[in-house]
C-alpha cells in the first residue's frame, strides 16, 4: 500500500539560482548542487550549512553532478568539458579538466568501480573515458537520434541511453549496442537495481517495462502537464519517485500500482537524491531556487 511510503516536506533556501542538479555524498555527509550559473555549492547535511563554494571552472550552466565511492566529484556542463575534483583534508580541490566530442553533457553515469565515465549530450554521441588512462573513446549512432538521458544498474553490466527516436541498449563492457527500441518520445529514462526493470518518463506518462523482453508491464498515467524529469527507484524497486514539469514529486507503487503526489514546489524538478542507503530522506532540486528536503514518515 502507498501509506507505506508518506513524507513530509521542508524547503532549504541556500541560493538565489536554479537548481539543475544536485549529488549526494554518503560519506562525508555532503550535498553539492549547481544550476544556471557555474558555481557548484557543498552543504554540510549534518548542520545544515554551506561547506564549501566551487568557482568558475565551467562557462555555461552545471547540468549534472556525480560523487565517486571514493569522494570525487564530477562536474558536466553545457560545454565540451567535464570536471574532476579530488577531496583531501576535508575540501575538494586539484580540478582536472577533461575535454569531450560533445557539445554539452546533459547526463553522466560512472561505471568499471567508477574508473570510467559514460556521457551523453544533445547529438548522437556516446563519450566513454577511461579515467586512469585518460582515454577517450566514442560511440556514434545515426544522425537523428538526440540523447536526452543514460542509466545504469547497480552492476553496470549494461545502459540505456534515451533518445529523442530510440532507447539504445549499451553493452558496457564491449561498448557496443546490444538493442535499439523505437519509440516516439522519451525524456527520461532509469534502469531498477534488481536488472529486471526500466522506466520511462514518455510524454505525461511513466511506462514500466521488462528489461528482458522489452515488453510493457504497467502504465501510470499523469495530468496533461506531467513530464518525468528524474526518477528514481527505490533499493527493493518497490516504489519508484518522479520530479516532474508539472512542478510535482509523485511516488508510485511499482508493485500495486496507485501512486501519491506532493506539490510543494513552484517550478520544475530536476533533481532527486536519496541522502543514504537507509532512503528515509531524499532531497530534490528545483528552477524555483529551492532544494526540497522530503523527509519518510514512519508507519
Amino acid at each position: 500500500m502507498l501509506n507505506q511510503f508518506q513524507i513530509e516536506y521542508q524547503e532549504l533556501h541556500v541560493t538565489n539560482e536554479s537548481i539543475y542538479t544536485l549529488a549526494v555524498n554518503n560519506n562525508l555527509q555532503l550535498l553539492a548542487f549547481g544550476g544556471k550559473t557555474e558555481t557548484i555549492q557543498i552543504f554540510d547535511l549534518t548542520n545544515e550549512s554551506i561547506h564549501q563554494i566551487l568557482e568558475k571552472t565551467h562557462k555555461l550552466p552545471v547540468l549534472c553532478l556525480i560523487f565517486s565511492k571514493n569522494n570525487r566529484l564530477f562536474q558536466f556542463g553545457f560545454d565540451h568539458f567535464f570536471v574532476i575534483y579530488s577531496y583531501a583534508n576535508k575540501k575538494f580541490v586539484e580540478p582536472e579538466i577533461i575535454k569531450t566530442p560533445n557539445i554539452m553533457h546533459r547526463f553522466a553515469i560512472l561505471t568499471n568501480n567508477d574508473e570510467s565515465v559514460i556521457s551523453i549530450g544533445d547529438t548522437n554521441v556516446i563519450s566513454i573515458y577511461q579515467i586512469s588512462s585518460r582515454q577517450l573513446q566514442s560511440v556514434i549512432l545515426p544522425d537523428y537520434n538526440k540523447l536526452t538521458c543514460i542509466t545504469t544498474n547497480l552492476e553496470k553490466k549494461i545502459a540505456i541511453v534515451s533518445g529523442i527516436r530510440s532507447l539504445f541498449f549499451l553493452n558496457i563492457n564491449s561498448q557496443r549496442i546490444i538493442f535499439k527500441n523505437q519509440i516516439s518520445s522519451s525524456f527520461y529514462v532509469k534502469l531498477s537495481n534488481n536488472n529486471y526493470l526500466f522506466a520511462e518518463g514518455h510524454r505525461n506518462n511513466i511506462n514500466i517495462t521488462s528489461l528482458r523482453n522489452k515488453k510493457l508491464i504497467r502504465k501510470q498515467s499523469g495530468n496533461q502537464n506531467f513530464c518525468a524529469l528524474i526518477i528514481r527507484f527505490t533499493n527493493d524497486d518497490k516504489f519508484l519517485l518522479a520530479g516532474s514539469m508539472d512542478y510535482s514529486i509523485t511516488i508510485y507503487n511499482v508493485i500495486q500500482g496507485g501512486f501519491n503526489t506532493y506539490e510543494n514546489h513552484e517550478s520544475y524538478i530536476f533533481s532527486l537524491e536519496f541522502q543514504d542507503e537507509e532512503e528515509k530522506v531524499f532531497y530534490t532540486g528545483s528552477k524555483d531556487f529551492r532544494i526540497g528536503k522530503w523527509v519518510k514518515k514512519d508507519n
